[in-house]
């Protein structure tokens, strides 16, 4: 079973291998820093409601966090499986 769609996969195909290395590393750095600052959000969340701030910020900063893990980890995935299967 293949994750990643088609039209990527023959993107990836055309970049160096190392390059893949490098940018597949990247996407695991994006996903942890995203990790680490919705950890920092989660944290933040709990002293705000009991001053009872809007939530709108908060909110809108745990959707930014979740997308870039998730972007970092497409990313990740996309690169990385280029570097282990195509030489």
């Amino acid at each position: 079973m293949n994750i990643v769609p088609a039209p990527i996969e023959n993107y990836t195909k055309r970049i160096p291998r190392n390059i893949a290395l490098w940018q597949g590393i990247a996407g695991i750095v994006i996903a942890l820093w995203s990790v680490v600052m919705l950890s920092v959000v989660l944290y933040a969340a709990s002293p705000f409601s009991i001053v009872e701030v809007p939530t709108g910020t908060l909110i809108l900063s745990f959707v930014k966090w979740v997308a870039g893990i998730a972007f970092g980890a497409f990313l990740a995935v996309a690169f990385l499986q280029r570097y282990a299967k195509h030489p």
